[in-house]
């Protein structure tokens, strides 16, 4: 009789499936160096370039006025619940009709012009309250490729950055970074001169608050924006501004 062995004789060609495996990934499997702006027509569709207010104008972000217009005059769903006017930044109720064929008719210019236009989802909460998504640049702004969400400041600005994202990502548009933590960043006191030359300003203060850490934008929000675009292009000359004044207004709403 003979003793049978439990042990696995193997050929000399014989390979471990940790061998094999290795040699499958060095042979058809190797790691690609790669620059992310060559690859975005491939991958996402387009160059999703805005860094610029030289060129072509060839793809825009607006927001439908829509139902949140309606809410105006009933109370806020932010504290203290006004319902007033004022408690919704406002000196007249304005006619969603009369809104809407403004926002059509500058819609239609566009596409006259042969420019893209990708309309924001609506407001998603109940009840709406967006009465100033129509400021679609506040909520989104570009990168040196891609866009970045800010974040916003107060009550009847914050949740827009949810719909703006989503569109975003619905449209293809890398979203390449996000302002987080306490940081806050609007878009109306950022833009664009050139490839090579941003401003960032660090809003006036409104009046109720003279409190650097919770302006309109502040430093930290300002800062994650910049390392984003630093990250991207060490070259671009980024100019972190003092934002005593009006808005910069050099990017409007361009993608």
């Amino acid at each position: 009789m003979y003793e049978r062995s439990n042990s696995i004789v193997m050929s000399p060609d014989s390979k471990t499936p940790a061998e094999k495996l290795r040699e499958m990934y060095h042979r058809w499997h190797p790691q690609v160096l790669s620059d992310f702006e060559e690859e975005m027509p491939k991958y996402w569709g387009r160059r999703w370039k805005a860094n610029t207010t030289i060129g072509k104008l060839r793809m825009v972000l607006v927001h439908r006025p829509g139902e949140e217009f309606l809410s105006v005059g009933r109370p806020t769903p932010w504290p203290p619940h006004g319902d007033s006017l004022e408690a919704w930044r406002m000196t007249f109720k304005p006619d969603l009709d009369d809104l809407v064929e403004h926002h059509e008719n500058m819609v239609r210019a566009y596409r006259d012009e042969g420019v893209e236009v990708l309309v924001r989802k609506p407001d998603p909460y109940d009840p709406p309250y967006q009465v100033k998504a129509i400021y679609t640049d506040d909520v989104c702004h570009a990168a040196v490729y891609g866009q970045i969400i800010l974040r916003m400041y107060d009550h009847i600005r914050k949740g827009e950055e949810v719909p703006t994202y989503q569109t975003l990502a619905e449209a293809g548009c890398p979203v390449v970074g996000m302002v987080v933590g306490d940081g806050m960043a609007e878009g109306g006191s950022i833009g664009w001169l050139d490839e090579k030359h941003l401003i960032i300003a660090v809003h006036y203060p409104r009046a109720n608050t003279q409190e650097p850490g919770v302006w309109r934008a502040n430093e930290w929000g300002h800062l994650q924006y910049a390392n984003i675009v630093k990250a991207q292009d060490p070259e671009v000359d980024v100019r972190i501004m003092s934002g005593y004044g009006s808005r910069l207004g050099v990017t409007h709403y361009r993608m």
